[in-house]
């Protein structure tokens, strides 16, 4: 169990053979969530384990086959279907999609599914990586967060006492003027006070990453009478650069001067600029599909051997983090996650941007929306020996 206590939220992505299974709690508002698939051969079925199953009746599809396949068993947490006769051994997107009531007036529904791959016979070897999807716009900067509130002031040292005045006696007589004395020694210098406590302070630690502010920043942290408070950095954001404004209107004409004499010819001008090209030209038809390649041979088996490798990383405060949980070499990657932690509480800062798959490992990223504390994630991946 981690130091931060109770488990809030586990994601995971199981294959064919190695799922987790267990009823939980329906809600018929929310959306299907696929735990794990099982191929029941003996028994001719894919068995499905989730939450969220109830509500409607629910439709399964698998791969591109264009019939759903048939039902045979549906519970708030469990879905059996009847297996493809012949279906060949290989990875298939299975899709679970239910038809739920969502309250408004006439017979309103919302269609509400979750898809999930699922590997039926012996695993083959993996296959080259995919391209790499196209970069998604940035994301509009974030708002700057709060100043820290200012140290207060220490108090000031006590100050010494001063005596009474004595009472005033009667005015004697004049007397006759003496002789002037000589001038007596200076009496000691009294103690100085104690002096307050320092109160806190905040000070600039120095310029925040690029990752962190595109346009640039701060980072500001609270510092005590013992040196920096842990846990009390604020990065704050330069704003983007204002749009240009709109071109004021033209002053009115002056009056025309007097014609001047003509001026020499001048030289012949550089050549202007090359048009802008024309419109596009229309695409031309579609060319015949080549023929199918020949099926290869099928790999040799794998062994049975599982391995579970699980990778702690922490996710910095009020900024993204990320890392990889990588199989021992010569695995193959059948499924992965993550782990999310808490000081105790149902909620948690951390939000998940991606799960995915990479090669030879699982990819996690985060982003920690806590302003001052670093949380911890756990990232894990599932291989096969």
């Amino acid at each position: 169990m981690n130091a931060y206590g109770k488990i809030v939220a586990t994601g995971a992505v199981l294959l064919a053979g190695l799922g987790l299974g267990g009823p939980v709690a329906a809600d018929s508002s929310k959306a299907p969530a696929i735990a794990s698939v099982r191929a029941n051969a003996a028994g001719g079925l894919l068995q499905i384990f989730g939450s969220n199953f109830s509500g409607g009746t629910p439709k399964v599809t698998l791969g591109t086959l264009p019939v759903p396949l048939q039902v045979t068993t549906a519970t708030a947490s469990q879905v059996d279907v009847v297996m493809p006769a012949g279906i060949a051994p290989g990875s298939y997107l299975l899709n679970l999609s239910i038809a739920k009531k969502n309250g408004k007036e006439g017979n309103g529904e919302d269609v509400l599914s979750d898809e999930f791959w699922v590997t039926i016979g012996a695993a083959g070897p993996a296959g080259p990586q995919g391209p790499a999807g196209a970069t998604g716009p940035m994301g509009a900067t974030g708002l700057a967060g709060p100043a820290g509130p200012a140290g207060a002031t220490g108090p000031q040292g006590p100050a010494g006492t001063t005596g009474k005045d004595g009472a005033m006696g009667p005015a004697g007589p004049q007397g006759i003027a003496g002789v002037p004395g000589s001038p007596g020694s200076q009496g000691p210098q009294g103690l100085q006070g104690v002096p307050g406590a320092q109160g806190n302070s905040i000070e600039l630690v120095g310029p925040a990453s690029k990752d962190v502010c595109a346009e640039g920043g701060q980072v500001l942290q609270i510092v005590g009478e013992k040196g920096p408070v842990r846990g009390t950095e604020v990065t704050l954001c330069n704003g983007l650069h204002g749009l240009d404004g709109a071109m004021g209107p033209a002053g009115p004409a002056g009056p025309a001067g007097a014609k001047g004499d003509a001026g020499p010819q001048g030289a012949q001008g550089v050549q202007g600029p090359t048009g802008s090209p024309g419109a596009k030209g229309d695409t031309g038809a579609q060319g015949p599909a080549g023929p199918t390649g020949a099926t290869g041979p099928q790999g040799p088996r794998g062994s049975s051997s599982a391995v579970r490798v699980i990778k702690e990383f922490m996710a910095p405060a009020n900024t993204y983090g990320h890392d990889v949980a990588d199989c021992p070499p010569g695995s193959i990657v059948t499924g992965g996650g993550y782990t999310l932690y808490t000081d105790g509480f149902q909620n948690t800062p951390l939000v998940v941007f991606t799960n995915v798959p990479v090669p030879g490992g699982w990819f996690v990223e985060v982003k920690n929306n806590d302003l001052f504390t670093a949380r911890p994630v756990s990232v894990y991946v599932m291989c096969l020996q």
